[in-house]
């Protein structure tokens, strides 16, 4: 599986994955609007693996 993720080496920010990359974007543009100062803002592709995935806990909804 492919996500996407805003990071941000000057000030150590790492936002949540995203499944499209327009989302990532989005979270880097706010990080720049919600902290002062220089920015070195990247957007990572970053891929999961299927069989990577493992389940840590399994909770019915009702």
């Amino acid at each position: 599986m492919i996500y996407y993720q805003a990071v941000c080496d000057t000030h150590g920010f790492a936002s949540s994955l995203f499944s499209r990359k327009v989302d990532a974007l989005r979270s880097g543009q706010s990080h720049i609007r919600n902290v002062a100062g220089p920015h070195n803002i990247r957007i990572l592709e970053v891929y999961v693996p299927t069989e990577a995935i493992e389940v840590r806990s399994d909770e019915p909804l009702a």
